[in-house]
Order: C-alpha cells, then structure tokens, then sequence
C-alpha cells in the first residue's frame, strides 16, 4: 500500500527535516508499505512554481496513494489535502504527533 504523508512545509526546511525523521521511522517499523512525502518529492519546486500549481502536483501524487497520513498541525496545504482525499474516497489517518 502507497500512504500519502501530510505534513506542514511552508518551504521551510526545518519542517521538511522533522516530516523526514517521522516517516524513515514509520518506514522502517513497516516494510510492508510505501510512504510517501510531497515535500521531498515535489519540495524543490516550491519557489518555482505557484502555490496552487503545486498543490495540484500533490494531488495528482496523493490519487496515486491509498491512504492519507496526517503527520502534523493542520497547515493550509494539509487541509486541501484532507479536502481532496475525501473528494477522491482516500482513507485517511491522523498521526499522533505531540
């Protein structure tokens, strides 16, 4: 199963180092699955893009997943994301975080 992992950005790369950290531990305790991060697959295109373009390049990778992982605070991305996963049916889960 491919599992879509939400976590707040904001191009800041501390927030992409802590997502990191979360999901290599959840990847190691579960081989069985993927999990998959927008921020380190889509992240370098922040600056580049429009915000709205690069959410719509995290939607068409979260179609491609089977379930919605909240990893973090509810930033506005992570919101469209819930959005969008129930639009598209996509289970989601929320990760104890604190």
């Amino acid at each position: 199963m491919m599992i879509y992992c939400a976590y707040k950005y904001g191009g800041d790369e501390s927030n992409k180092k802590r997502c990191e950290d979360i999901i290599k531990k959840l990847q190691l305790n579960d081989l069985e699955n993927t999990y998959i991060s927008p921020i380190h697959a889509l992240g370098f295109m922040y600056d580049t893009i429009s915000y709205d373009d690069g959410m719509e390049l995290c939607f068409d990778l979260l179609s491609a997943c089977d379930e919605l992982l909240v990893l973090s605070e509810l930033s506005e991305g992570v919101k469209r994301e819930i959005k969008m996963a129930k639009k598209m049916k996509i289970p989601i889960r929320y990760f104890e975080y604190g």
